[in-house]
């Protein structure tokens, strides 16, 4: 260990104060790159490659009948991990892609929230649209693109016509199995 920016530093995993694990910290795949969007990501994804490689040398010392705590955990059993963890890394990549979609339901949610809440059965969306007022809407037109998934996934039916006044009006009739 001459240089010690490639070493990790020595967590004492043992009551008497030695090691359990130490391998380089280049051994962990960097998380920069096609993760570097995936906020908070890096170091759940180095938490859980330790993790699964604890398991994996649980289970190694377990078929060798010797304790755990008994033996280091190998490079080899990192790599393991490693392997292993390109699946949680593959997995965390592909969802927050999704991001989009995801917030899109969590506003779909919030709306179906509110309606139950209230048991609504059918409201005017200018009036809907005040009552679910949050951060997560930016504007009416933000609101409406909720309300066209709502009604694309059959939860609501929006019907429009004209007011007195000749200004347009929107009835939303909410699908009456939400509350089943």
């Amino acid at each position: 260990m001459t240089d010690n920016k490639q070493w990790a530093t020595p967590t004492p995993l043992r009551p008497d104060g030695t090691n359990l694990l130490l391998f380089p910290v280049n051994a962990l795949p960097p998380i920069i790159g096609d993760m570097a969007f995936c906020k908070d990501w890096g170091g759940k994804y180095h938490g859980e490659l330790l993790r699964l490689c604890g398991i994996i040398h649980c289970i190694k010392c377990a078929l060798n009948d010797v304790e755990p705590v008994e033996n280091r955990v190998t490079l080899d059993t990192l790599c393991n991990a490693i392997e292993i963890g390109e699946y949680f890394r593959e997995q965390a990549i592909y969802a927050y892609s999704l991001g989009d979609v995801v917030l899109g339901t969590i506003k779909a949610e919030r709306v179906l929230n509110k309606i139950r809440s209230k048991h609504i059965t059918n409201i005017r969306q200018n009036d809907l649209y005040k009552l679910c007022r949050c951060t997560l809407f930016k504007n009416a037109a933000d609101f409406g693109e909720t309300m066209n998934m709502l009604e694309e996934y059959n939860y609501i039916v929006r019907i429009t016509s004209k007011e007195t006044n000749n200004k347009t009006m929107t009835v939303v009739i909410v699908n009456p199995n939400i509350y089943r």
